[in-house]
């Protein structure tokens, strides 16, 4: 029942893969609206500039000083979340359409072809994934313990620190096997 051929594990790949499809495309949605929401405004409220300056006479910023940039920086949010909520990129339309582009994006035969997947899917939810798959096909053999064992032997031969970002292998790796 193991797949032991390049081509069957990657048969069985883009089957686990297919599955996480919807999964995959909320996450490049969230993260696109992200993208996006940054675009727009810092909702961070900023630390004191440099030029923030201690009074005369004394170590310390002022009260007035620090009302003046805490000021700044609220008006600053305001008028930067009111275009943010003004924008039509949020809408319930709008969002689907970004999430239903991503969706056909990643369902493409070509996203597969070209093992796109492997690099943009999550090492970590392919594991999960494949751990799924070894449950409901009932292959006992294939274990998490045997699986990250494996894959720790794989990746120690074909690996390269920080390849891909985020690097879920290296995450992995610290997980599996702690300093």
């Amino acid at each position: 029942m193991l797949a032991y051929t390049r081509e069957e594990v990657a048969a069985v790949l883009v089957a686990i893969a297919q599955l996480m499809l919807e999964q995959h495309a909320g996450w490049l949605t969230h993260a696109r609206l992200q993208e996006n929401k940054n675009s727009f405004f810092n909702s961070r409220i900023n630390g004191p500039p440099g030029s923030l300056r201690a009074s005369a006479g004394s170590p310390f910023v002022s009260r007035q000083a620090w009302l003046d940039h805490l000021l700044a920086e609220c008006t600053r949010i305001t008028g930067e979340s009111g275009a943010f909520v003004a924008s039509p990129d949020f809408d319930q339309a709008a969002l689907t359409a970004l999430y239903d582009e991503k969706l056909a994006q990643v369902s493409a035969p070509e996203f597969f072809s070209s093992e796109q997947y492997i690099n943009d899917m999550p090492g970590k939810e392919l594991l999960r994934g494949l751990l799924h798959y070894s449950r409901v096909h009932r292959l006992p053999q294939l274990s998490q313990s045997v699986l990250e064992t494996e894959l720790i032997g794989a990746l120690e031969r074909r690996y390269s620190p920080n390849y891909f970002q985020p690097d879920d292998f290296l995450q992995l790796a610290n997980i599996c096997v702690p300093e």
